[in-house]
């Protein structure tokens, strides 16, 4: 039997991984305002992108300061 639910949740998935983040929480939230999608299906989509920001934080963190440890400036050197 088809399920609206499951259907939209896997066309979700499959969103994921190939558009922007803003697209696939409007369209999951034009879905849960029609109630197909639970409270439980939003925190599910929203933890997708909750992981995904702090790795990405880490990695910007650790690359920060890399870019200016072998800078010099003319002053430098002439001294």
């Amino acid at each position: 039997m088809f399920s609206l639910h499951d259907f939209v949740f896997k066309t979700l998935e499959t969103m994921k991984n190939r558009l922007d983040e803003y697209q696939v929480r409007a369209y999951a939230l034009s879905w849960y305002s029609k109630s197909v999608l639970t409270d439980e299906d939003m925190n599910t989509i929203d933890s997708w992108y909750s992981t995904e920001e702090t790795e990405t934080t880490n990695e910007d963190t650790e690359n920060s300061n890399s870019d200016f440890e072998d800078v010099t400036t003319d002053t430098e050197k002439e001294n």
